[in-house]
């Protein structure tokens, strides 16, 4: 009760937002790109690096992917920094469908997407440019008969078949053929089985929606959360920068996410390096007010315009002072060093040195608990038949809570 009165309540993600990871970034309007690598034991994700915040042309991505009906379905699509790149930031097939749809409903119920420019006259476009296999899905029919939002992709009440042939019939002409099933790729099939083609992965569409943008800073840039994770914020609010009765810190914020009984947070690593990027940066921001203060002679704009005051500043060790609590900084050794010596001065030199790792695949209550969270009871002897693999993937699902058992 205390969270919804202070405007931390969640908001239930709609159908329409359930996206794949690729999906959602494609209809966020800030990606935040990151270098995210897997470590050599366990596949925990890590950061190397900072959390750059660029903008997305959201309405250049919808435009793209507003294709024909023999081009839609499942598409491979690359994420790019930039098109003329070779390498690429991500790469999944996803649904232009879906895409389409989430934008729509975004636009509809999210104050945050009020602006975009959606193409609403596809089927004009699809009849123009491809009418055979517009003709061959709805029977000439000129106009839809429901908006593209109100329609499944594979609804029951669909009952056409999108090839009129045969499956057992071998067709007369085999050019015939070809020419038919390159019309109606991607299109619902009565099985499973699909025409292969080994060179699809070189057909792989390439989107920069963040191209030609410059980043943004993260404190200054409002509603950045709900912008860069929209499914997790479908009406764009409850995030750290809105104002609240009762006003938190942006660390206990975080906090309050993290521990909620919603995983939505917690099963998304680049939440999580975001959050973490976020309150490391609120308090290195916070250590330089507070480092200019206790300065001799008040630090200003003259001060560090002049490259002599400036070399005499860094020559006193208090250009880098403030960074003593961002752990990993030179500051912050460096003060570890003296608190060492220190030690070693009044106790005398240690005998044992004790060093803890965390032994979480030896932990059939880590794994107990885990299963406990999405919802399956399991025993010492399912824990124990577990696989390396699967233990693997259930760490990777929930690192907090491998954390905090910890």
């Amino acid at each position: 009760m205390s969270t919804a009165i202070n405007g931390l309540k969640l908001k239930d993600t709609p159908k329409q937002l359930r996206l794949t990871e690729l999906e959602c970034a494609l209809i966020a309007q800030r990606v935040p790109f990151m270098k995210v690598f897997a470590l050599p034991r366990g596949r925990q994700r890590a950061i190397r690096g900072a959390v750059v915040n660029v903008p997305s042309n959201v309405s250049s991505t919808t435009t793209v992917l507003s294709l024909t009906p023999a081009q839609t379905g499942i598409i491979p699509i690359k994420l790019k920094r930039s098109l003329r790149y070779k390498g690429y930031v991500m790469h999944q097939f996803v649904c232009p469908y879906a895409v389409l749809r989430a934008v729509r409903w975004l636009m509809q119920n999210n104050q945050l997407y009020c602006g975009l420019d959606v193409d609403e006259d596809w089927h004009r476009s699809c009849m123009e440019k491809d009418p055979e296999a517009w003709n061959s899905m709805t029977g000439g029919v000129t106009q839809p008969t429901k908006h593209l939002s109100d329609v499944e992709p594979n609804s029951e009440s669909e009952d056409a078949e999108p090839v009129a042939q045969d499956s057992d019939v071998e067709p007369s002409d085999s050019g015939n053929r070809d020419v038919v099933m390159e019309k109606v790729r991607g299109l619902s099939f009565s099985t499973c089985l699909q025409p292969t083609d080994p060179q699809y992965t070189a057909m792989a569409l390439c989107v920069a929606p963040a191209e030609g943008q410059h980043p943004l800073d993260f404190m200054l840039d409002h509603s950045c959360e709900a912008l860069t994770f929209t499914t997790k914020f479908p009406f764009g609010v409850g995030t750290f920068t809105d104002e609240r009765n009762v006003p938190i810190t942006v660390k206990k914020y975080f906090v309050q996410r993290l521990l909620n009984w919603d995983k939505r947070f917690t099963s998304d690593a680049s939440y999580l390096f975001f959050a973490q990027y976020i309150c490391e940066m609120n308090q290195i921001r916070d250590s330089i007010t507070v480092a200019m203060r206790k300065t001799a002679g008040r630090m200003s704009a003259s001060v560090v315009l002049d490259a002599e005051q400036l070399r005499q500043v860094m020559k006193n060790d208090n250009a880098n002072q403030f960074l003593q609590n961002v752990r990993g900084s030179p500051a912050y050794f460096q003060r570890a060093e003296r608190e060492l010596i220190a030690i070693v001065a009044q106790l005398g030199c240690p005998q044992f040195f004790l060093t803890l790792s965390s032994a979480d695949m030896s932990w059939p209550g880590l794994f107990r608990i885990i299963g406990q969270q999405s919802g399956r009871s399991m025993t010492d002897d399912d824990i124990a038949a577990l696989s390396y693999d699967e233990k693997l993937s259930m760490l990777r699902n929930d690192p907090v809570l491998a954390t905090r058992h910890f």
